[in-house]
C-alpha cells in the first residue's frame, strides 16, 4: 500500500482579508442603525374598537407647500373647528398653537403627504406638532 501525502497547504490570507472587511462593514452599519432609529408608535388603529375612546384627531393632508387640515371627533361646542381648512406650510405652527389652545385634549395627529411633498415639510409638521404637545403622530405611507 502506498501512503498518500497528508501534508497540504491552504491559503487562508484571502479568507482573513474578507473577514476583516465584513467585520468593519458590520461595525459601521450598527452605528448607522442606532443613529437612524426613531421612537414612534401607531397613532390611530393600534387598539381595538372597544378600547378606543373618542378624542379629537387632527388630520393633515400635505400637498406640496400647502396643507389642509380637519379635526375629527370634537364636541358640539367646538364643531366650528371641524371644517376643512387650507393653509401654507410656513403658517402651520401658528395654527397648531391656536388649535391646541382651543382644544386642550387634542393629542392625536395623522399626516398624509402626497407624492409632491418634500420630506423636510413632513419633518417640519412633526416638529411643530411635538412642540404643541401633540404626541401621538402618525404618517400615512404613499
Amino acid at each position: 500500500m502506498s501512503k498518500k501525502d497528508l501534508n497540504f497547504e491552504l491559503n487562508l490570507l484571502p479568507v482573513i482579508s474578507l473577514l476583516a472587511v465584513l467585520i468593519c462593514f458590520l461595525l459601521l452599519t450598527t452605528a448607522w442603525i442606532h443613529i437612524a432609529s426613531v421612537d414612534v408608535s401607531q397613532a390611530i388603529g393600534g387598539q381595538s374598537q372597544a378600547e378606543t375612546k373618542k378624542q379629537p384627531e387632527l388630520w393633515i393632508t400635505l400637498d406640496g407647500k400647502k396643507l389642509s387640515y380637519e379635526i375629527k371627533n370634537v364636541s358640539k361646542k367646538l364643531s366650528r373647528y371641524n371644517q376643512k381648512k387650507s393653509i401654507s406650510v410656513k403658517k402651520a405652527p401658528k395654527y397648531f398653537k391656536k388649535l391646541k389652545s382651543k382644544i386642550e385634549n387634542l393629542n392625536v395627529a395623522l399626516i398624509s403627504p402626497s407624492k409632491s411633498t418634500e420630506y423636510a415639510h413632513v419633518i417640519a409638521m412633526i416638529d411643530s406638532l411635538k412642540q404643541e404637545k401633540i404626541n401621538e403622530i402618525g404618517v400615512n405611507p404613499l
